[in-house]
């Protein structure tokens, strides 16, 4: 248990070390391109090419799907089962990624050429964009395992260091893209290809090198076929509503206001991926537990796992975004330089779903856990899909792009309280004890917060860099104390004393 613990913490800071980096280059990256595209053709790329980004969901959930199976078989110490699981989830995700290349192809093009509000004279460079995505989609797709076996084997580290060097690959094609005397926008979304190319031969190469069972080789089991494809078809199906949600928003804001609004919400989109990765750093660091917890019988140690990962992805992202929702204005300025028109509130309205969102990570790999993910995920897919069809209505009659994203807020809490009821369904999951320990401490921590944020919204933001500066600080000061008093047990507090104590002991030392 002890050196189960200590695993979660290490993997932890490497995810956090990994965030610091990538988001503080990826923050610059998207300034540059924004500069270098220009405000019309950066939103052309993100409603057409969208669909990489939106992978992120896709990627998650069948990692997520193959981990599990992996997870088990390593609790066996059988590296027959471990490769035979491999290799039919390799051929379970040729066959997705074919499915995927397909619709793509077909009633994606046809989308993208009658539906979607692209300026003149830019169709063709859109068409070009569209398929280096599918490209890049079609091979991490493919690919998928090899990361999931890492994952599974909690080698977190490299996927820092290749997270790291891929960020690092995105600057340099930042930096020719001055240099190149072509159109920007289709030379940007093929370099942005090969870096997805070598980022994903990178995680092949290595799990081909560590791991025995990562040799791919002809087979097939009809019955762990049929077990594993029904696992992942479901999870595939929550992953696709995930996406069908995101680049749903993204082409009705198309549809009803143009490429301009796209780019503001990209930025927007940006910022709250990079907070998002404050939940996530801490529950990727969890789950392979959760699932290993669940595997041993241990049902009290993997509840309390996805009580203290749920609270914490909260209490986390609350703190460090807290600051930046009261001076959206500053930072966005100092980052952009020229904010799009609208960035400011969708970025607030997204940070604020975000919130909502870190509550159901660890809700989701409890689900996963427990292999039951049917009625999970057609629960919350159908919740998800409904935010583009109320969306549509709502633009439809003269409601402003604003309106969208609060309805993504309220459907978000209606779906996390919807995944509690099934989870308690399938696997007896003790919601009362989620409430108790997390829904109130975060709701109590909200208020407080929410109080914080109307007081300082009132001060006068126009007092040069020092005095933002200042003020931002004050408030992380306020929201982490807000997070320690009312959201953290007794216990959770001495833990984090410890943490610190050990801390500043070690610093006095040097």
């Amino acid at each position: 248990m002890g050196s189960n613990n200590q695993r979660i913490a290490k993997n932890a800071m490497l995810l956090y070390m990994r965030m610091a980096i990538v988001m503080i280059l990826n923050l610059y990256i998207s300034r540059v391109v924004l500069k270098s595209l220009g405000v019309e053709d950066f939103g052309i790329y993100n409603v057409v090419g969208g669909v990489v980004s939106l992978f992120s969901y896709l990627n998650s959930a069948l990692t997520m799907a193959t981990q599990r199976f992996l997870n088990f078989e390593m609790g066996k110490d059988d590296i027959g089962a471990l490769n035979r699981v491999f290799c039919m989830s390799m051929n379970i995700h040729l066959f997705l990624a074919f499915i995927v290349l397909f619709f793509a192809e077909t009633i994606g093009l046809w989308f993208l050429n009658t539906q979607l509000v692209i300026p003149n004279g830019r169709m063709e460079s859109a068409n070009l964009v569209y398929q280096f995505s599918i490209i890049t989609m079609f091979l991490q797709i493919v690919t998928l395992p090899y990361s999931a076996l890492i994952t599974a084997h909690e080698q977190m580290s490299v996927y820092a260091y290749i997270s790291i060097a891929e960020v690092v690959l995105k600057l340099g094609v930042v930096s020719l893209l001055s240099m190149m005397p072509g159109d920007d926008l289709v030379e940007y979304a093929f370099l942005m290809l090969g870096v997805s190319f070598l980022s994903r031969v990178a995680y092949v190469v290595y799990a081909r090198l560590k791991y025995k069972e990562s040799t791919y080789k002809k087979m097939w089991e009809s019955a762990l076929f049929r077990k594993m494809f029904k696992f992942t078809g479901w999870n595939f199906m929550g992953a696709t509503a995930g996406i069908a949600m995101n680049q749903g928003v993204n082409i009705i804001l198309n549809m009803f206001f143009g490429p301009v609004v796209n780019a503001s919400r990209s930025i927007a989109v940006q910022v709250q991926q990079a907070f998002a990765q404050l939940a996530t750093n801490f529950t990727t660091a969890v789950n392979p537990q959760i699932v290993k917890s669940y595997a041993a019988g241990d049902k009290g140690r993997m509840t309390n796992l996805v009580i203290i990962s749920s609270k914490f992805a909260f209490l986390i992202m609350a703190v460090t975004s807290m600051p930046f929702l009261v001076k959206m204005d500053f930072v966005l300025g100092i980052w952009l330089g020229e904010v799009p028109q609208g960035a400011v509130l969708f970025t607030k309205l997204l940070l604020v779903y975000q919130l909502t969102v870190s509550l159901t990570y660890s809700i989701n790999m409890a689900s996963q856990a427990s292999g039951r993910v049917k009625l999970f995920q057609i629960v919350e897919s159908f919740t998800l899909v409904l935010i583009v069809p109320i969306g549509w209505l709502q633009l439809k009659f003269g409601m402003t792009a604003a309106s969208v994203f609060v309805t993504m807020i309220i459907l978000s809490s209606v779906a996390l309280f919807l995944r509690l009821l099934v989870l308690r369904k399938i696997m007896d999951f003790d919601v009362a004890k989620y409430n108790r320990e997390v829904l109130i401490p975060v709701l109590c921590v909200s208020v407080v917060l929410s109080a914080l944020y109307l007081s300082f919204s009132y001060i006068d933001g126009r007092h040069g860099i020092f005095m933002n500066v200042f003020q931002i600080l004050l408030i992380l000061i306020l929201s982490c104390l807000t997070a320690y008093f009312g959201g953290m047990s007794r216990e959770e507090k001495g833990v984090a004393r410890r943490i610190v104590t050990k801390f500043f002991t070690k610093e006095e030392r040097k």
